[in-house]
């Protein structure tokens, strides 16, 4: 992810029903995200970050302030601009900052 420059991606993938062309897909690799999705599943995200009210207790792609993008479900931390990021099979991320995060909009089963 954000590997390439904009359009040159390793893989092209048929976009989802519905289509507005300003999403973006991942593919899952491995099986850090089991058992909601497996290796070959393609998430598509927005491209357009959303707002917070939108975020909360929903399922997100999100890139942290650190750097690293993931699949998490977002709450709210304990200090005001912080997020509590929880996993389908690891312990939650407390209180990071994020830059930007999108909500998971259709996943492709593999």
């Amino acid at each position: 992810m954000d590997d390439h420059h904009k359009g040159g991606g390793l893989d092209e993938v048929p976009a989802p029903p519905g289509s507005s062309g300003n999403e973006v897909a991942l593919i899952v690799r491995g099986d850090s995200m089991y058992p909601a999705y497996h290796d070959g599943d393609t998430i598509y995200y927005n491209e357009h970050a959303d707002t917070e009210d939108t975020l909360l207790g929903r399922e997100c792609v999100v890139r942290m302030a650190d750097g690293r993008t993931m699949i998490k479900t977002v709450t709210r931390g304990s200090r005001i601009g912080s997020y509590t990021l929880l996993s389908h099979n690891a312990q939650p991320i407390t209180d990071v900052a994020l830059e930007w995060a999108a909500r998971v909009q259709w996943v492709r089963k593999s």
